[in-house]
């Protein structure tokens, strides 16, 4: 799975991807299309809220200038057993 962020010129992004229903996160990370861009923090999640789970991959993302950029993030999924 892969979604892209939309980042304006000088901001801070957290970009999520959650897995499908019954799936969990295996691996996951962020594609950076700029040299402007710098990623602060990459990791998974999985957990239980209110009786619905959660499963998938956050990235953390500072554009320090060069305009505005996209960068994405990508989960990979499976059913776990």
């Amino acid at each position: 799975m892969f979604t892209p962020v939309q980042i304006p010129n000088g901001a801070f992004r957290t970009g999520t991807l959650e897995c499908p229903a019954g799936k969990r996160v295996l691996s996951g990370g962020g594609v950076l299309n700029s040299s402007f861009l710098t990623l602060q923090e990459s990791h998974g999640f999985d957990f239980d809220n209110a009786g619905v789970h959660h499963s998938g991959w956050l990235i953390d993302v500072q554009n320090g200038t060069g305009g505005d950029r996209t960068f994405s993030v990508f989960a990979i999924c499976a059913t776990v057993s």
